[in-house]
C-alpha cells in the first residue's frame, strides 16, 4: 500500500473525528483547513487524483502524533524503513465511510423493521433521540446503498441486504463506531433504567496466542444471540457491544 492510500484513510479519520464532535462541521470547513479546494479534497479521497509530496508533508505536518503519520514518515515511499503493507488499507469511500460510522445509521435501518413503524422523519428523529436532519440523512443514504428502499408513495421500507465489513482491515469507519458505541454505553448507564439495560464485565488472565480463537467464539455468540432475540416481536432498537481488552501492557 502507498503513502496516498495511507493519507487518504489519516484525512477521512480527522474529518470523522472533527465530525463527531461538531456535526455542522463541514467538507467545505475541513478543506480550508488544509489549504485546499473542497474539489481537490474530494477527488484525492475518492482516489481519482494523487496527492502532491507538497500536500502530503503538509498533512503528516499537521498530524505528527497520529499513528498513520508515524508510519508514513517511516515507510520506504518516503525514505523510511517501515511498510505500509502492515496497515492493511482499503480504499475509502466518504459515503459508505458516514454509512458504517454515525450509529444512527444502522439504528434507522433496524427500526424500520419494528412493529408500528412510521416512515415519517420526526417520528424516526423522536424514537432515536437525533435530528430531523440527520433522519432525513441516514434514510437517502441508506436508499443510496440499498438497506432500505422508498415505495411509491415515499415510505420507507427494509430490503434486507446487509452491509458487512472485512476483518483485520484497519477501517477508520469501524474505529469511529466503535468509539460512539462506548459514548452510547456510557449515557445509557447514566439514562436507563436497569430494567433496560445489561451491564457485566468480569477480569481474567489471558494468553494473547488464544485472541483469534477468542474472537471466534465472540462473532458465534453474537450471531446466535442476534438470532435468537431477532426471533421474537420486533418492538426496540438495541446495539450489543462487547469488549475484550488487555489490562496489562507489554514491558
Amino acid at each position: 500500500m502507498d503513502v496516498q492510500a495511507g493519507i487518504r484513510a489519516l484525512l477521512v479519520e480527522e474529518y470523522e473525528k472533527v465530525r463527531l464532535r461538531n456535526p455542522n462541521f463541514s467538507f467545505r470547513a475541513f478543506a480550508r483547513h488544509l489549504n485546499v479546494s473542497p474539489a481537490t479534497l474530494t477527488q484525492f479521497l475518492k482516489g481519482n487524483r494523487p496527492a502532491s509530496q507538497k500536500f502530503i508533508k503538509s498533512v503528516i505536518s499537521r498530524y505528527p502524533n497520529h499513528a498513520l503519520a508515524e508510519k508514513l514518515l517511516t515507510s520506504p515511499n518516503n525514505g523510511g524503513t517501515g511498510s505500509l503493507q502492515e496497515l492493511e488499507l482499503e480504499p475509502l469511500d466518504l459515503e459508505q465511510l458516514r454509512v458504517m460510522a454515525d450509529w444512527y445509521y444502522f439504528a434507522v435501518e433496524s427500526l424500520s423493521h419494528t412493529e408500528g413503524f412510521k416512515s415519517e422523519l420526526e417520528w424516526i428523529a423522536k424514537r432515536l433521540g437525533i435530528s430531523r436532519r440527520q433522519a432525513e440523512e441516514a434514510g437517502n443514504r441508506l436508499v443510496t446503498f440499498g438497506l432500505l428502499k422508498k415505495t411509491p408513495k415515499e415510505q420507507l421500507k427494509p430490503t434486507g441486504k446487509n452491509m458487512m465489513t472485512t476483518d483485520q482491515v484497519v477501517n477508520m469507519a469501524v474505529r469511529l463506531s466503535h468509539h460512539q458505541g462506548l459514548d452510547l454505553a456510557k449515557n445509557s448507564l447514566d439514562v436507563d433504567s436497569i430494567e433496560r439495560r445489561d451491564f457485566s464485565g468480569m477480569t481474567m488472565t489471558f494468553d494473547p496466542s488464544q485472541m483469534e480463537e477468542a474472537k471466534r467464539m465472540i462473532k458465534k455468540f453474537r450471531r446466535r444471540f442476534m438470532g435468537k432475540m431477532e426471533s421474537h416481536s420486533k418492538k426496540e432498537v438495541y446495539r450489543l457491544c462487547i469488549q475484550f481488552i488487555p489490562l496489562t501492557k507489554e514491558v
